[in-house]
């Protein structure tokens, strides 16, 4: 008898303790999303279009600390993608690519995959001025995505890889 009891005893507290670690895991993810939108609000609330570096470095840490924290949720991969966006605003192409790659490796069906892939060729070309990288990427996303309708941008960009902006210029009064 008293082994049934210290069984079940035992086994209340199990379940005790597993429900009041979803129901603190559930309040967590709450808190850190209104984190999340309330930092959102104050950095883009300014009307002079300049990104405050500190809030624009705390919001991109906030949104990889939770991806971090909650890798399965759904929000996990937009908040990467915010990320890196905010990331290429203030010149940090190497993070952007970082955050890019993050989201391909973790997340490989997120339906931002092609508008991610081409900005990944995009930051190649135009913040990094790494052409042979760029290629890489703008031809892995016409491979991938031919008929998206960034498709044609990539081939343009493609053209105009390694060209001076005096050539790029002469290219469009040739048409």
């Amino acid at each position: 008898m008293n082994k049934a009891v210290s069984l079940i005893i035992i086994i209340l507290t199990f379940i005790f303790v597993q429900q009041a670690c979803t129901h603190n895991k559930s309040t967590l993810k709450k808190e850190k999303q209104a984190q999340v939108e309330a930092l959102e609000k104050q950095l883009y609330q300014t009307s002079k279009g300049i990104i405050d570096k500190k809030k624009a470095a705390n919001m991109i840490h906030l949104y990889q600390n939770y991806a971090n924290t909650f890798p399965q949720d759904s929000l996990s991969p937009q908040y990467l993608f915010r990320a890196a966006d905010i990331s290429l605003n203030v010149f940090h192409s190497d993070a952007t690519i970082a955050l890019f790659d993050k989201i391909m490796k973790d997340y490989p069906n997120f339906e931002g995959s092609p508008q991610l892939l081409f900005l990944k060729a995009f930051t190649y070309d135009y913040y990094m001025h790494k052409t042979d990288s760029a290629s890489i990427y703008y031809h892995a996303f016409l491979n991938k995505y031919p008929k998206h309708p960034f498709a044609q941008d990539a081939k343009m960009s493609l053209e105009q890889l390694g060209k001076s902006p005096e050539e790029v210029i002469k290219g469009f009064k040739k048409l």
